[in-house]
């Protein structure tokens, strides 16, 4: 007999399963859509001597370059135009095959449970396609892994929700034929639309879902429209909210295990994974077969596209493994197993909000903080300090803090400004700033439907306030700038040093390659018209006089000694 819990007993909170990024397993991802192809290929590396896998899907609108491809032709192409690729156990499948298409299924997860973190939801999707979710009793990280893509969030999701929905949509339909029979079944009434209602039921349950291939065409499609102006911000736009399409990208996303890596590292999100890879010095590879239009014609060209496609998961899963990606992951993985709000609800349900492990900074310190109520906003910006209520509670006067940024500096800084020159400059550069700030002070910039409910304000645009100089040096007692600097703005302040020494090098090394690049235009002039030499003087650009053609090699001489 199940035991229940007593009458207002606090459920026991559900934790997450800990993960951190080397106890896991991941599924390094990348999509690719042409005109005539469209692929998909997933990389998995493998802990300790185990094999890796890499599994790649294709779908190919021309059927003879399909039985042109040589599996071991492919698979050569692919090691040959990818050095770094370890050890392999590579995986073929072809997306017009029903096989194909339930392994990406399996792997993906195909569900559109209104709660798949609830085993017991009904999907239209066959249940053996329900993803492990990471909330699930039997999750464990080293053997379910997380589908790891850059930019996931807004294209790859989108676009593997289209494709599912669209080759599984006859399971929908078979859906909607069965609950209508069902529901014809229970009004009717006399014998005989009993017996045509039974009729009907049993017809359709005869009838079993067709396995429906859907074309490269058809996705490309998709594509440009999900890169379209309208959408490109925000791809999930797309598709709506209660499409097909939809729910199963909701599944996807409510399942914890889709893991956008561009999210890991929130200063850079926006800047593209190839150029990340050059900058950590790994190799990129290029394909001149992805343009707009690009058509895939012979069985080489897609063997290229191909090895195009793995070299983006293999430089996903090198980036991944820098620490600024791979920490991120184990601290916002960390959170989520400390803060059981952040996922579950007061009743021990998984939240309809939850956060994933992608989740931005800024959610997480509000779900943590506030797990269960809205954080409201203040009325407009205010520099004042503490809060009233906290300061109540200290029994201390709230202060504004901008004033007294204004006081310490005037005090402390520049004192004397009115006779030390450095002092003056320094306040002068500060006011610049202080400026700034008072210009944002008292002001609204939340466009929110909640704000204008409770406050009724207009929103200013932050942008649309003239920005005054943000760089200021950290100063002496004295008022003399120091080699360090503040950067500030609405988003924080931060701090950086110049290095006063290698810059007065590279100004100096400039500064004689550009006296170099003016003695040349004065002696090789374009169009040349003269010689300078048989000038009986020149005009210096170094000086501001006349001076002859060889005071002008004196004038050089004297930079180079400098």
């Amino acid at each position: 007999m199940p035991a229940f819990a007593a009458a207002g007993t606090k459920p026991k909170p559900r934790l997450l399963t800990p993960v951190t990024a080397d106890l896991s397993l991941f599924s390094f991802y990348d999509i690719e859509s042409l005109s005539n192809v469209f692929s998909i290929v997933a990389y998995t590396p493998r802990p300790g001597d185990t094999v890796d896998e890499l599994e790649v899907f294709y779908l190919v609108d021309d059927a003879a370059l399909v039985d042109s491809l040589d599996p071991h032709a492919l698979v050569a192409a692919i090691r040959a135009g990818n050095p770094g690729l370890p050890t392999v156990d590579v995986s073929l499948h072809d997306l017009h095959t029903i096989q194909g298409n339930l392994r990406l299924a399996q792997l993906i997860g195909l569900s559109d449970a209104d709660q798949v973190c609830d085993p017991d939801q009904e999907s239209s999707y066959p249940q053996d396609l329900r993803p492990v979710c990471d909330t699930d009793p039997e999750f464990d990280p080293a053997t379910h892994p997380f589908l790891a893509g850059y930019n996931s969030l807004n294209y790859d999701t989108t676009m593997l929700a289209l494709y599912l929905a669209e080759v599984f949509s006859d399971i929908i339909g078979h859906r909607k034929r069965l609950a209508d029979a069902q529901q014809v079944r229970s009004f009717a009434r006399t014998p005989q639309q009993i017996a045509d209602a039974e009729e009907l039921l049993a017809q359709v349950l005869a009838q079993r879902p067709v396995f429906q291939p859907v074309t490269a065409k058809t996705l490309r499609v998709h594509n440009d429209q999900l890169f379209d102006e309208k959408n490109i911000d925000y791809m999930p736009r797309y598709i709506g909210w209660e499409s097909p399409a939809a729910k199963i990208r909701r599944a996807m996303i409510h399942s914890g295990r889709h893991l956008d890596v561009s999210r890991l590292n929130e200063l850079q999100s926006k800047v593209a994974l190839k150029r990340l890879l050059g900058m950590l010095g790994r190799q990129i590879k290029e394909s001149e077969k992805l343009g707009h239009d690009a058509v895939i014609t012979t069985v080489e060209e897609l063997y290229e596209l191909l090895a195009y496609n793995v070299a983006d998961c293999l430089g996903l899963a090198q980036l991944f493994r820098h620490p600024t990606y791979s920490s991120a992951f184990d601290l916002k993985a960390g959170l989520l197993a400390q803060y059981s709000e952040t996922v579950f609800t007061k009743k021990q349900t998984v939240r309809r909000d939850r956060l994933a492990i992608d989740a931005s900074s800024a959610k997480f310190v509000g779900r943590i903080l506030a797990p269960f109520t809205a954080l409201n906003d203040i009325k407009t910006v205010s520099f004042n300090y503490p809060h009233p209520e906290v300061a109540k509670e200290l029994n201390i006067q709230p202060v504004n803090v901008l004033d007294e940024c204004v006081r310490f500096f005037e005090e402390q800084v520049a004192p004397d400004r009115a006779a030390n020159a450095a002092q003056a400059k320094a306040y002068a550069d500060f006011m610049q700033i202080v400026a700034y700030y008072r210009s944002i002070e008292g002001q609204n910039f939340n466009n929110s439907e909640e704000y204008a409910e409770r406050y009724g304000l207009l929103a200013q645009v932050i942008d649309e306030i003239p920005k005054t100089p943000n760089n200021l040096p950290y100063f002496h007692r004295d008022g003399r700038p120091s080699s360090c600097f503040a950067t500030f703005s609405t988003g924080g302040i931060h701090g950086a040093e110049v290095d006063i020494a290698t810059f007065e090098r590279d100004s100096a090394a400039h500064r004689e390659g550009a006296s170099m690049l003016e003695m040349a235009k004065l002696f090789y002039p374009t169009p040349r018209t003269s010689s300078p030499r048989r000038s009986a003087s020149t005009t210096c650009s170094l000086c501001p006089t006349a001076r002859s053609s060889t005071s002008v090699w004196c004038c050089w001489a004297r930079t180079r000694r400098r």
